[in-house]
């Protein structure tokens, strides 16, 4: 049994919880954390970079198990000044032609996270491409683009010069974790059963 689990994590999530009830019953067992980017989630899984994954949806399946655990709002980020901006709630269609955030990575990651068609057909107006939510933030609060989070990254990253509003007419985002397949040894079931117990079953959270 080995004696060490790496486990990944994305934005706004954490593992802490987690640790803290698997060291319960595997006391010796040395626990790494390691922040992934969304590009960053599939690769580091695969790889062996980490053990587990705690992260959000879409996620390249290829060679990895992934099992949703919960869902959360989406909202978009705006600059302070915004016209939209002391909204209580926005439809998608109301942003359709603000230039929004791209991302590096997966072509279905960003269709997803861009809402890219829109609705009624149109492209997604591409604003700049970033790496890490801390980038599309300081792209927002300088009025380049918006960008559309989950409500729990949204809560993290508070700063006056940035708003977010929630959308109330797209899907709502999934959190998951994600293992290599076939590596499922004892003591990463427990981790996985340790991450599952605290943290909701899906529904859409308010």
């Amino acid at each position: 049994m080995a004696a060490r689990i790496t486990a990944g994590f994305s934005a706004g999530l954490s593992l802490t919880n987690a640790v803290s009830a698997f060291r319960a019953d595997y006391p010796n067992a040395e626990i790494r954390m390691k922040r992934l980017e969304w590009f960053e989630q599939h690769d580091a899984v695969r790889g062996g970079v980490v053990d587990v994954c705690i992260g959000r949806l879409p996620i390249d399946s290829t060679d990895v198990d992934v099992s949703p655990l919960y869902e959360e709002p989406r909202v978009v980020m705006l600059h302070a000044g915004h016209r939209f901006a002391g909204k209580e709630s926005l439809s998608i269609m109301d942003l359709a032609d603000e230039p929004i955030a791209r991302h590096k990575g997966a072509a279905a990651w960003d269709a997803f996270w861009r809402v890219d068609p829109r609705p009624d057909g149109r492209p997604a107006p591409d604003g700049p491409t970033v790496e890490s939510v801390e980038e599309k933030l300081e792209h927002v609060a300088s009025g380049d683009c918006i960008a559309i989070l989950p409500a729990s990254v949204a809560h993290r990253y508070v700063r006056e010069d940035v708003r977010s509003v929630p959308i109330h007419d797209i899907a709502p985002a999934t959190v998951a974790v994600t293992t290599r397949r076939e590596h499922h040894p004892p003591m990463l079931v427990a981790f996985i059963d340790a991450l599952a117990g605290h943290h909701a079953p899906i529904r859409h959270r308010t």
